[in-house]
């Protein structure tokens, strides 16, 4: 295989590998993929700026929404939730996506790098000691 081949074909190979991997963990864990897609974005487009870490978490959260719906349809063959407990849950969760959405663009990246840090270790910490 050439060189220039090989340039080519490895970005593909990190795309397809990532969404297995995230989906397959997405699917797995309920969560997760997001984590595994924003370290491909990060490879994908290594552009330092600002602008560049801003798509990378745009395209992390679209492709998590996919994701997690189709988990969630998966989910709920097997484990029903009731209308009205759904609504609390999303209802907010919308409300905050649109919120969170708006405060990206306005935020420094290097606090969004922060907070996102924050809440993995959070989250895994707290996976663990339950």
């Amino acid at each position: 295989m050439t060189e220039k081949k090989r340039k080519k074909l490895q970005p593909m190979l990190l795309t397809v590998g990532a969404g297995l991997v995230a989906g397959f963990i997405n699917g797995l864990l309920g969560a997760g993929g997001g984590i595994i897609l924003l370290w491909a974005m990060k490879h994908l487009n290594p552009a330092r700026g600002d602008d560049a870490i801003r798509d990378n978490f745009a395209s992390t959260v679209a492709a998590i929404l996919l994701l997690s719906t189709v988990s969630a349809v998966t989910y709920s063959a097997s484990f029903p939730i009731e209308a009205p407990t759904l609504a609390l849950l999303v209802v907010p969760g919308i409300a905050g996506g649109i919120f969170g959405a708006y405060l990206t663009d306005k935020l420094n990246t290097s606090l969004l790098k922060l907070l996102f840090s924050l809440l993995i270790i959070i989250a895994g910490v707290n996976m663990v000691l339950r």
